[in-house]
């Protein structure tokens, strides 16, 4: 599990994962709350699992890495959408 080190607003969104990489957070659980409350029209979810968080991380980076790979495919140095 990955945990969020003291400091300033980067430092605190730097994590440590499993290996003991330091690596920048995209997804916060902040936001993801939020978005489920706003969705859930029936409020039927009161909680979001830290899993959550790490799951839409992991599909965000392997989505991310595809998308790079196709720009260079494409032989282009700019990353657009409908690389995604």
């Amino acid at each position: 599990m990955m945990r969020e080190l003291e400091g300033d607003y980067y430092a605190k969104r730097l994590s440590i994962s499993k290996k003991g990489k330091k690596k920048m957070g995209i997804i916060i659980k902040s936001k993801i709350r939020e978005i489920v409350k706003k969705l859930d029209t029936t409020n039927t979810i009161t909680s979001v699992a830290d899993e959550v968080e790490e799951a839409l991380e992991k599909k965000v980076e392997e989505d991310l890495k595809k998308a790079i790979e196709r720009a260079k495919a494409n032989q282009r140095k700019t990353l657009l959408a409908r690389d995604l």
